[in-house]
């Protein structure tokens, strides 16, 4: 553990997770950005989606907060263009190809990051299929959207926000790979997403596999590090357990605690309550212990 971080011992971490609806993930394929990610070169989506989603934006809901983060992952396409790729959580949604222009950004805000109407809860309810993929079998989605199975591993790295992210997030992050490449039962992934899920017997069938990526500012920085964890429902590991479809925020997380969230958390579906800031689910709903 690095020496002279002023870390927050003190105050309580459960609840210290701020609500929201849900997280979108832009895949950078760079470790650090500007403190405010919507003034850095690839920033153009963040700030479209700012201008659109934020207060007077056009389709802002203050009862619907979206968190718009990057990441260190790298675009699924690796020609030089204007698009990028996005993960989308907590629906469990790859977005292979987002443009920054405004129509692109308009229908991805409108399809994607918007509150579910009553209509489509109860069409969803009454199929058994998530809101995300009855919108996508409907037709009504306007950007393309797979379903993955591998577990995020998102490590706060903001290091052009705060120094003790940018301090802890690449060791955490070597960290976790490292115990994840040592575990017999967890593939470790590199840092560009897959190809998609399309039906179950393309998946993994006893490993699973996970992806480790550092991340922008997601909120409390003196509790670095930072982690969340995201594990899919149709993850693949060797047994299925309650945490699977769900997001787990973590502070205070030393390299000491790796190994023992890669196999309470990861593998088994235990949440470490010593270091859990919150969690939320599929359904968008926060989740407290």
């Amino acid at each position: 553990m690095p020496s002279g971080l002023e870390i927050d011992y003190e105050k309580p971490l459960n609840g210290s997770m701020a609500a929201y609806a849900q997280q979108l993930l832009i895949c950078t394929g760079k470790d650090d950005w500007p403190s405010k990610i919507e003034e850095g070169e690839d920033g153009v989506i963040a700030k479209g989606l700012s201008e659109l989603l934020g207060r007077g934006g056009k389709f802002s809901d203050p009862f619907h907060r979206i968190a718009v983060t990057n990441s260190s992952f790298i675009p699924v396409s690796n020609q030089v263009n204007a698009t990028t790729s996005a993960y989308l959580l907590p629906d469990f949604q790859l977005l292979p190809h987002i443009s920054p222009d405004t129509k692109s950004m308009e229908a991805l805000a409108e399809d994607l990051l918007t509150r579910k109407t009553p209509e489509v809860e109860k069409a969803s309810a009454s199929s058994g299929i998530g809101t995300q993929e009855l919108h996508r079998l409907q037709g009504t989605h306007r950007i393309q959207t797979h379903e993955f199975c591998e577990a995020l591993v998102l490590i706060c790295g903001h290091g052009g926000r705060d120094e003790r992210c940018g301090i802890m997030g690449p060791l955490l992050r070597s960290e976790f790979r490292s115990a994840i490449s040592n575990s017999n039962e967890l593939t470790l992934e590199n840092d560009r997403p897959g190809k998609p899920l399309k039906g179950l017997d393309e998946a993994p069938k006893t490993r699973g596999s996970v992806r480790v990526g550092l991340i922008s500012h997601i909120g409390g920085h003196r509790f670095a590090g930072n982690v969340i964890i995201y594990i899919p429902p149709k993850f693949k590991g060797p047994t299925s357990h309650a945490l699977m479809g769900k997001g787990i925020w973590y502070g205070r997380v030393e390299p000491k605690h790796i190994e023992g969230i890669v196999k309470e958390t990861i593998l088994k579906g235990n949440v470490i309550s010593e270091l859990y800031r919150g969690g939320i689910d599929q359904d968008r709903r926060m989740l407290r212990i």
